[in-house]
């Protein structure tokens, strides 16, 4: 996975637009556990994509992926 992590970096801060980059490297991050870092890169998506837009699909993934880490971090908690 860091190899993979590594090169969505790359494509991230070649082009911080880059949607599918972000989620693939959001997705990653949960895989690996550093929820911290998915979550940024969800909500970096959820605010980069426009509303109406072919894209919109990915925002409400995005957005589901957030309740989840959200869930598991209060469970940490407790």
């Amino acid at each position: 996975y860091d190899q993979a992590i590594e090169e969505f970096k790359k494509a991230v801060t070649i082009n911080p637009g880059y949607i599918m980059a972000r989620m693939n490297l959001g997705k990653l991050y949960e895989k690996t556990g550093r929820m911290d870092l998915d979550a940024n890169e969800f909500m970096a998506v959820i605010n980069l994509v426009k509303p109406g837009s072919d894209e919109e699909k990915k925002a409400y993934e995005a957005a589901r992926h957030i309740e989840w880490i959200k869930g598991i971090t209060r469970e940490k908690k407790r």
